[in-house]
């Protein structure tokens, strides 16, 4: 499937929830996202790296980040952060 690339999700302010159903709704889509966050990002424990890399272009996050140790490596070279991390340990 040809991805379509979105330059990106309307920006978010507050605490964001980023889902396993919502990353493989933009995957089945072919689309690939471009991601703005002012407050809190939650990255599901349960999706895997290469469902991130390959949903995500950019992530720009002012704020915290909760994610484990393994999604955070996986977004590192995709990731702007400004703030914190908190780091769930369900790896």
């Amino acid at each position: 499937m040809e991805q379509a690339l979105i330059p990106s999700v309307p920006d978010s302010i507050g605490y964001i929830y980023l889902s396993r159903q919502r990353l493989e709704a933009y995957r089945s889509l072919g689309q690939v996202i471009s991601m703005k966050v002012i407050g809190i990002l939650a990255i599901d424990a349960s999706a895997p790296p290469d469902l991130l890399v390959t949903t995500l272009s950019s992530l720009t996050v002012y704020g915290a980040i909760i994610a484990s140790p393994t999604a955070l490596a996986a977004l590192t070279p995709h990731l702007k952060h400004i703030g914190f991390v908190l780091e769930q340990n369900h790896d």
